[in-house]
């Protein structure tokens, strides 16, 4: 689906979600409170209630802080009221208080349910009095209801606003309440909700752009820059090449005595075939014995040398029983001779 398509699908589908406007007991536009004239004994017309123009002969006076704009109607035995509207759902609420009178509905000629408060509580406030749901949108509804004393002496109902339900662009009837202080104020109500919906649909822009460049993007990338990374082989290590084992034999070198003059024969190990160095010559430093051996020849490279294995074993042999016979030849310390006892004072 291309980004067009698909941004004016969500275009649709933003312009058609349903949203909740509230409607004021004062908005004639939509409210009608009339009297039932098939309703027998005496009838009371509607008290409208106002910070201004309050009910002074009323027995219910609730707190209008409380109350939806500060305004409700007040009903007796025979009130009756219609409230016409475009919308899939209506709510309407009212104040309940103890000992009220029934209320019968009817929604679009046909009867559909009652209310009546059976509580403790001396009043009520957004109490739901009716509610429909699932209506058919675009099209005129009627909700009609008529006010019944109880047998106990409840006769007094208080309406407060009503809730429609209704698509945000289907705002036509709200409109037409304009010339009402109600209706002000479901427009103000409306007012947030529009602007949360074009926001909405600024950012439903941005987000569709930035999808449709990144996708562009990606498209553009070259394809180098999509090839899999391949090491390279890694390189062989140099083979590591023992030394061939050397003959034992033994050699012999005079071992100290108890009291530090020579004298006996120790036994050393030895790694060599043959040969002592000669009596005349110098001895020669053990470092410089140990620095004679090559590490060529100790660890021999992998290429091939010209000098044949049995030649450089040889050489081998002969600087390791130079070594040890350099070794045997270093000369000892004296050993320790305590002083003479000194004669007594």
């Amino acid at each position: 689906m291309s980004p067009c398509h698909l941004l004016s699908l969500l275009l649709l589908t933003f312009l058609s979600v349903a949203t909740n406007v509230t409607i004021d007991d004062s908005n004639t536009a939509y409210f009608n409170f009339i009297l039932d004239t098939l309703t027998p004994g005496p009838t009371l017309p509607w008290a409208a209630i106002t910070p201004s123009t309050p009910c002074l002969y009323c027995s219910a006076q609730p707190q209008t802080k409380n109350i939806e704009n500060k305004t409700w109607h007040d009903g007796s035995n025979g009130s009756a009221g219609t409230l016409t509207f475009q919308g899939s759902a209506v709510y309407i609420y009212g104040i309940d208080l103890t000992n009220p009178a029934n209320i019968t509905f009817q929604l679009d000629g046909v009867a559909s349910g009652w209310h009546h408060y059976d509580g403790a509580e001396q009043y009520v406030f957004r109490a739901l009095f009716y509610a429909a749901q699932g209506l058919a949108a675009g099209v005129n509804h009627t909700v009609s209801w008529v006010v019944h004393a109880t047998s106990t002496g409840g006769s007094v109902v208080l309406f407060d606003y009503a809730v429609i339900t209704t698509d945000a662009g289907n705002t036509s009837s709200a409109s037409s309440s304009s010339s009402t202080a109600a209706s002000s104020k479901s427009k103000s109500k409306a007012g947030p909700i529009a602007g949360g919906i074009v926001g909405g649909l600024a950012i439903l822009l941005l987000a569709v752009g930035a999808a449709f460049f990144v996708g562009r993007r990606r498209r553009r990338a070259p394809a180098s820059a999509t090839q899999p990374f391949v090491a390279s082989a890694p390189r062989p290590l140099p083979t590591f090449i023992p030394a061939p084992p050397l003959t034992s034999t033994s050699a012999t070198s005079p071992a100290p005595s108890s009291n530090g003059s020579g004298g006996g024969e120790k036994t050393l190990g030895a790694s060599w075939n043959n040969t002592t160095l000669s009596s005349g010559a110098p001895p020669a430093s053990v470092y410089s014995l140990f620095s004679a051996v090559s590490p060529e020849s100790v660890y021999p490279p992998s290429e091939p040398r010209s000098m044949a294995p049995s030649e450089r074993e040889r050489a081998l042999e002969e600087r390791l029983a130079q070594l040890e016979a350099q070794v045997a030849q270093v000369a000892r310390p004296p050993a320790y001779e305590p002083p003479p006892p000194r004669a007594p004072a």
